[in-house]
Formats: structure tokens, C-alpha cells, sequence
């Protein structure tokens, strides 16, 4: 949960929900357009490649799921989206889209801290301990690339007012 702590640093701007995915991935493909020594994609391929495997492949952290169980979507289209995900997935992995693939991960990163924010899971229980392990071991490998990017490239990056500033009470 740190990790997302020092990830929501980066780049969080107190969106909705919505606009929040939003810019977290236009957040990462801006790093990764930026990683010219392709950290990013080293981590995804050599380092994790079994983390982003079970991250990918998981239906629990795929949006449209939970869309379905709460009745926002049929189970039809629930189904036909996870297929149609899986095949460009697959496409992306075949191809070694490195950029695709970590939109994929990151949506799903996404899914996974809002299951865990509202509720769905408790503290030491066995629910999506498997997926937060390879969420946690990924982003926690991906969270020096990012600052290091970052530092890289401090003269192109617009850098705004933190939405919760530190405050100074007296």
C-alpha cells in the first residue's frame, strides 16, 4: 500500500475516480516514453514476468467484472470484454508492447487499490493476497524508475500544486 502512497505522489491530482485512471496512465506512458533506457520494460519482461502474468490474468482485476457483479453491465458483455482484453493482451505480448502492456497492468493496479480502499479485503485475510504480493513486488520495482525518470527529465515535466498540500498547524 505504500508503494501506492508514493505512486498517488507522482502524480495524483484529487480527480474523480474516473479521471483518476485516466491521468495515472497517461502518467506511465508519459515515463515510459521517457524511459530511454527501457527500465520499465526490463522490469515487465526479465525481472516479473510471472507477477505480470498473474496480474493479466486475473478476471478479479479486470474493471468490467465488478462492473457485472454490480449489475452496471450484463454478463455477456462482462465476458465478451475480458475475451476481447485477453486478445489484444495476448497481441501486446507477442508483439513485446511494452507500453500496452503496462496500460493493461496499471488498469488493473487501478482495480486492485479500489477493491482494496472500499473493502474488499480485510486486514490479514486471504483475499487477493496472491494479486497484491505481485502488485506490490511490481510496483514497488517500478517506483525508483519512475522517480528516476523524473529526475531525469525535470526540465520538461509540469509539475502542479499537491491537491493535499502539508499543512503547517499551530
Amino acid at each position: 500500500m505504500t508503494a501506492w502512497v508514493a505512486l498517488n505522489a507522482l502524480y495524483a491530482q484529487g480527480e474523480t475516480i474516473a479521471q483518476e485512471q485516466d491521468h495515472l496512465l497517461q502518467f506511465v506512458q508519459h515515463m515510459y516514453h521517457k524511459d530511454f533506457d527501457q527500465r520499465m520494460s526490463r522490469i515487465i519482461w526479465e525481472k516479473y514476468p510471472h507477477s505480470l502474468e498473474i496480474l493479466l490474468t486475473h478476471p478479479y482485476l479486470q474493471q468490467s467484472f465488478w462492473d457485472w457483479r454490480n449489475q452496471k453491465i450484463s454478463e455477456v458483455t462482462w465476458r465478451a470484454n475480458f475475451e476481447d482484453e485477453k486478445q489484444q493482451i495476448l497481441h501486446a505480448m507477442q508483439q513485446h508492447d511494452s507500453a500496452s502492456i503496462l496500460s493493461f497492468v496499471f488498469k488493473r493496479l487501478f482495480t486492485l487499490q479500489q477493491q482494496i480502499l472500499q473493502g474488499g479485503a480485510t486486514y490479514n485475510s486471504a483475499i487477493n493476497r496472491k494479486q497484491l504480493s505481485h502488485a506490490n513486488t511490481l510496483l514497488c520495482a517500478l517506483m525508483p524508475c519512475f522517480i528516476q525518470i523524473l529526475l531525469e527529465n525535470l526540465e520538461n515535466v509540469e509539475l502542479s500544486q499537491p491537491f493535499y498540500p502539508v499543512m503547517q498547524m499551530s
